[in-house]
């Protein structure tokens, strides 16, 4: 059975164009991210591929819910949260403090535990990130 993965921090899609090259049968069904041109760079470069007018939805992460993502039934995420509460070239570098690390905190401690109580939840997480973030 082809693997359905959800792309979050979608950007331009490099997490997906990785996925797509990969040996894995599958596909990616939904991406989310917050930036209206990457969003769009992102529909160019992967809408047209799936015939899907929205593969890309701009949204600010922090407000899905287990609700929503539950419909997708996907067996992976790909995440690229953002690297800068985390990066060491950061002297000021907050981890799990920085406001800009909410959306990441709130799907992994609020939504996966939530989708997880439905049986839900996706099977993989594949998280990009810098050295650092593994302090979470």
């Amino acid at each position: 059975m082809p693997v359905r993965a959800l792309e979050f921090y979608a950007g331009i899609g490099g997490l997906h164009l990785a996925f797509d090259r990969s040996s894995v049968d599958g596909t990616v069904v939904q991406a989310f991210d917050w930036d209206q041109t990457a969003s769009q760079v992102y529909a160019a470069n992967f809408s047209a591929e799936k015939s899907q007018a929205r593969i890309i939805q701009k949204i600010d992460i922090s407000t899905l819910t287990a609700l929503d993502l539950a419909t997708y039934n996907a067996d992976l995420w790909l995440l690229s949260p953002a690297c800068q509460p985390y990066t060491v070239l950061n002297p000021n570098a907050k981890g799990a403090l920085d406001p800009r690390a909410r959306s990441f905190l709130h799907l992994i401690q609020t939504v996966l535990p939530e989708l997880a109580t439905t049986n839900n939840h996706p099977s993989y997480l594949l998280i990009e990130n810098v050295a650092g973030f593994e302090v979470l």
